[in-house]
């Protein structure tokens, strides 16, 4: 019953992504970011997604997850994996820099231990955002020493996407490397 719920809840974070009203591009109208692209797919915009982390009195860590470089981003959804018997995920957050709970969406679901599945999107028609966003904050205790290379963004086995407000796909890198979409 558990893996009937993870899988509905991950289908229904997807259909909402791609079903979302997502951006106010009306028709004949362009976004800030897709005037800036023009018509050229050379000139299309590369976000980095890239991990770090902070560290707490506790014990416990955040691992953030921030897109640098932003232009018109309105929707992310991918997963994180780690190693389930290194971490215990104590709480999953959206990072705010899609906008506050009154305008945005994020949800999230470990579907099977060490893959956490998430979504995060702005709410109301609109630009997306620019510059360097926070997407999410995972709160762990780790169960030995704490690496950050112990989380990882995998977009070849992962499906990961990103849009801007007028639902167009967002290339992507992971830590400056050629990841996805491209």
């Amino acid at each position: 019953m558990r893996a009937l719920k993870a899988v509905a809840v991950v289908f229904a974070a997807v259909l909402f992504l791609f079903a979302c009203g997502g951006g106010g591009g009306q028709q004949g109208q362009h976004s800030p970011a897709q005037q800036v692209q023009g018509s050229d797919d050379a000139l299309r915009q590369t976000l980095d997604l890239q991990l770090s982390s902070e560290s707490y009195d506790d014990g416990s860590y955040r691992v953030l997850l921030h897109g640098k470089h932003a232009r018109d981003l309105y929707q992310i959804a991918g997963s994180l994996r780690y190693d389930s018997a290194l971490y215990e995920v104590i709480v999953v957050e959206a990072g705010g820099g899609l906008g506050q709970p009154d305008n945005s969406y994020f949800i999230d679901n470990i579907a099977e231990p060490g893959k956490l599945d998430f979504a995060y999107t702005r709410r109301w028609h609109g630009d997306g955002v620019n510059g360097d966003p926070l997407l999410m904050a995972v709160k762990v205790r780790p169960l030995g020493a704490f690496d950050l290379k112990d989380f990882r963004l995998e977009p070849q086995t992962d499906r990961f996407m990103l849009r801007d407000s007028d639902k167009q796909e967002i290339d992507f890198l992971v830590d400056g490397r050629e990841a996805g979409n491209e």
